[in-house]
């Protein structure tokens, strides 16, 4: 039957939804994609969930490095840049997180060889030496970390091998704006009971942004990251497995680019412009008269660089213990992320709004599992999960137009333009418990019945300090950390507690049915939670709140989809539909409140998705296949009693109606040891919005990017050519706002240009 289980072998690696063009044999021989979705080696077309998977031979083919490029090829799912190079949103069918503060929950989880990572900080990386990437759809929480409510991202490792000599690889890319990246692995058994693998990955560019105003280069890319990892295996029953990690970025942020809000003639006034026009190019100006234009590459920031200083490390010890009964496991880990920023947040010439933030956040987490053996009619998991996490969060903020008591220009200071809003200084203790379980029963040699659930209980604790510090004594551009406000303060304007506990449950309840030994049908309805948490922004006191609490957020989803594989496995086709159900959904938005603009966490009472997806891949004749995927989806706010400026009816933000990529791929064989290949692929983003209250101006019209490689292989080398963005395509990755302050809108823009280069890889 279809749910049959398969060994997950160190030599199987297939790619993703697509399967490599390597013939009829490898077809015959069960070449399939091995994923552990469930914590069993599974063929992906057996496990009951809405999922892709990309191999490492997959993102190497596709030229794939950043999870943003993962999630662009997964239907209904999408990404966005929450603060420049150095954080990201993700979002899968309208579920996910627009917040950048790094306080509160996700909604998505994500995931490093079953180590959850909390901090979004973590997320920005380049991916390097990886078996493959899994993306779940839908809430997770019957096996995975801590309870989510709208997917999980799964990166998983290569891990040492035992027993087979020597190994590794290295791969060199070289491309526009003096591109460099290095990417090499080397395993290294040390006898037949253990061995070490090594991996490290290097990424330099040259700045691509003209800043025309202050007459200097910014955005930059400097990125390094290492895996060290080291097996023991002295039993087929015990494994011990150690990993240590440590990722740098001494890049630099996109300046921001400015979309204005003001007649260029008298600032003072509002653009003539309907605000469905406002955009880059277009004739309006922020509060001084400026307009920008719409060339990516060209900025007029006031401040000479956008800093970003991240450092990330840590390590775990997975241990696995088959006792003949069951199997148990486990995973202790630490992760320690530190992060400092800055950037001129209105993006033009005047001095009008300046950010510097610091995040360290540390977290420690202990799981246990009990895992029955895979060839059982039933089959169990039943585990603990504890974490902690104690982050502190530092936001610093200087601006124009502050009102009283808030504000104040000092006097004296050099830089009396600038008044103060407060700055936020944020230290939070998170402690989470669950326990957690699901069964498997084989009710009938086609029918599978999945049931699982977990309970959860959480707590956070801590304090907001709101308070005006001297930053304004210091050099415009001048990085301001907490010593600069916290030791020589003008006024503690709040000292606030945060306290708060939560005790919710999830649960996952499903049928598959084999249709046949290569047709699945499953349906299933889960509840996914995120816990509760404070909205506590500087800008908040403003209006009188140092920190605003949120409630949990509760998620429920019915789904229901075929898994297919025809053709002697030259068609998969894969098809979902859902519906998600959102109570109190937890939502960051950039609101305008008693004329001041305030970023706020927000429950929204009710709101809903809906929608479906298609995956296909074909190869009619070997060396030719073509993937496709195609994702529908509708969102809608259903209440929002309490929130006079959201309106029911109002479509949730980061969640375009369609969503498409497609590849083809043409491979010429050219003699057994050699072949040469192109393949063109491209992806369409439909029409969306970045704001919960759907104002015109925040509106991002739909986008399609085109991508195209050329690859010559020969024996252990593999030459490529590619080309990313082949049109040169900008638009908004992120729209913010800020008009209050400045008389604009923050567009942080994609890089808008075409990328070329090439790459070799050598294995050994």
């Amino acid at each position: 039957m279809m749910r049959t289980t398969i060994s997950l072998l160190a030599g199987v690696a297939v790619c993703a939804v697509a399967q490599s063009t390597a013939g009829a044999a490898a077809r015959e021989a069960d070449d399939v994609i091995i994923v552990t979705a469930q914590k069993r080696a599974e063929d992906i077309q057996s496990v009951p969930i809405s999922m892709q998977a990309f191999t490492n031979e997959e993102m190497s083919r596709r030229g794939l490095t950043s999870s943003t490029e993962i999630l662009g090829l997964i239907p209904n799912a999408s990404t966005n840049i929450a603060a420049g190079d150095s954080q990201f949103n993700f979002y899968i069918r309208g579920v996910g997180d627009s917040n950048f503060h790094v306080n509160s929950n996700t909604a998505i989880g994500v995931y490093a060889d079953e180590v959850t990572l909390n901090s979004p900080v973590s997320w920005a990386f380049p991916l390097f030496d990886l078996e493959r990437v899994e993306v779940l759809r839908g809430p997770q929480n019957t096996l995975f970390g801590r309870n989510t409510t709208g997917g999980a991202i799964n990166y998983i490792s290569k891990k040492p091998i035992i027993g087979d000599g020597v190994s590794g690889f290295g791969r060199f890319t070289g491309g526009r704006y003096a591109q460099l990246d290095m990417e090499g692995a080397v395993n290294l058994p040390i006898s037949d009971e253990m061995a070490v693998r090594v991996a490290g990955m290097l990424n330099l560019r040259d700045e691509i942004q003209e800043n025309k105003f202050l007459g200097v280069e910014g955005f930059n890319k400097e990125r390094y990251a290492a895996r060290a990892q080291f097996l023991w295996r002295p039993t087929d029953r015990f494994e011990v497995l150690l990993n240590g990690h440590y990722g740098a970025n001494r890049g630099s942020n996109h300046a921001v680019k400015t979309i204005g809000t003001r007649d260029p003639a008298d600032p003072t006034m509002p653009c003539a412009l309907p605000p469905e026009e406002w955009g880059l190019g277009q004739p309006c100006a922020d509060a001084g008269g400026f307009v920008d234009n719409d060339d990516a590459l060209e900025v007029f920031a006031n401040m000479p660089d956008a800093r970003n200083d991240i450092d990330s490390w840590g390590g775990f010890a997975n241990i696995s213990w088959d006792f003949g009964f069951a199997t148990l496991t486990s995973i202790t880990a630490y992760e320690d992320n530190e992060l400092r920023r800055s950037n001129d947040v209105d993006g033009g010439p005047h001095a009008f709004f300046e950010l510097h933030q610091s995040v360290d956040a540390k977290q420690w987490s202990q799981e246990l599992r009990l895992m029955s053996p895979d060839d059982a009619a039933f089959r169990w998991i039943i585990g603990g999960l504890y974490f902690a996490e104690d982050a502190k969060w530092v936001t610093a903020a200087r601006t124009t137009g502050s009102p009283p008591p808030v504000g104040g220009a000092l006097p004296g200071s050099p830089a009396a333009a600038f008044t103060l809003v407060p700055t936020t200084i944020i230290d939070q203790d998170d402690t989470a418990v669950s326990i957690y379980g699901q069964s498997d029963w084989d009710m009938t040699d086609k029918l599978t019945l999945t049931v699982g659930g977990r309970y959860s209980w959480e707590e956070k604790s801590g304090f907001n300090d709101t308070l005006i510090g001297r930053g304004a004594q210091y050099p415009f551009g001048t990085f301001l950390d907490e010593a600069a406000v916290r030791f020589d303060p003008i006024a503690l304007i709040a000292s606030t507690p945060l306290e708060g506990d939560w005790e919710e449950w999830g649960g996952r309840v499903a049928l598959s049915y084999d249709v046949s030994d290569d047709a699945m049908l499953f349906a299933n309805v889960s509840r996914g939670f995120k816990s509760g948490g404070f909205s506590a922004a500087a800008l908040q006191a403003i209006i009188g709140e140092a920190a605003r609490a949120v409630d949990e957020e509760t998620l429920l989803t019915y789904e229901g989809g075929v898994k297919t594989r025809s053709l002697n496995g030259r068609l998969l086709a894969n098809a979902s539909v859902f519906y998600n159900d959102w109570k109190d959904m937890q939502i960051f938005s950039v609101l305008l409140e008693n004329g001041q603009i305030l970023p706020l966490l927000l429950n929204i009472p009710k709101a809903a998705s809906w929608g479906a997806e298609l995956e296909l891949q074909y190869e009619p004749v070997d060396g030719l296949m073509f993937q496709g995927a195609v994702g529908w989806l509708d969102t809608e706010v259903k209440d929002a009693t309490n929130l006079p400026t959201i309106s029911e009816g109002n479509m949730l933000p980061n969640s375009p109606h369609w969503t498409a990529n497609a590849l083809v791929r043409k491979e010429w064989i050219l003699s057994e040891s050699s072949l040469f290949a192109a393949q063109f692929d491209v992806a369409y983003v439909g029409d969306q919005t970045y704001d919960i209250e759907n104002k015109p101006e925040f509106e991002e019209e739909q986008r399609t990017i085109l991508n195209a490689r050329l690859s010559y292989v020969i024996g252990n080398l593999d030459f490529g050519l590619w080309g990313k963005n082949l049109t040169g395509k900008t638009y908004c990755d992120n729209v913010q706002e800020l008009r209050s302050n400045t008389g604009s809108i923050k567009c942080l823009q994609n890089d808008g240009v075409p990328i070329f280069g090439g790459d070799v890889r050598v294995s050994f």
